[in-house]
């Protein structure tokens, strides 16, 4: 199924309607409501080279000209700490690397453990456009796999003017 409507294919992979999806630790939650047990997460494929996620960053920022900055400063501090970045909900997945994740979901520690993906924020909304594209050249009419990717790519990089 190829569709950029995420409500339309999480379900149908909720609904068992789709076999697989590639996603994120955000739809876990809802995935575990829905499969339990027979839910399952595997690394993504490898082709000529390492497949890696896309890896968004969130920050935190101060405005120094509010009324009390050290307060924000020692909030952000606080929140992007081990203590409570150990307190996240079990399907997120912490910014530290120095926290026991060993009680948590194995799943969870399985995509922890293998996030050496891409920035997502190098690559802006750039992505997203092409390889959609590319994904229904290939499955739908049938492009060839390599040269889909490559034109995907080129695309991207022309858009972020590489």
């Amino acid at each position: 199924m190829i569709t950029p409507d995420y409500a339309m294919f999480t379900g149908q992979f909720s609904s068992g309607k789709v076999a697989m999806t590639i996603n994120g630790p955000w739809a876990m939650t809802d995935f575990q409501t829905t499969l339990g047990d027979d839910l399952g997460v595997a690394l993504l494929p490898k082709g000529i080279a390492t497949a890696g996620p896309l890896r968004g960053i969130t920050g935190l920022l101060v405005n120094p000209n509010s009324p009390n900055p050290q307060l924000a400063v020692d909030l952000a501090l606080f929140l992007t700490s081990s203590e409570a970045q150990d307190d996240l909900d079990e399907t997120s997945i912490p910014a530290g690397t120095d926290l026991n994740l060993e009680s948590g979901d194995p799943r969870i520690i399985f995509i922890q453990s293998t996030i050496d993906g891409y920035s997502e924020t190098l690559l802006t909304n750039n992505f997203y456009d092409p390889f959609e594209a590319m994904v229904k050249a290939v499955l739908e009419d049938h492009n060839d796999p390599a040269s889909a990717v490559r034109e995907a790519c080129q695309e991207m990089n022309s858009l972020n003017g590489k």
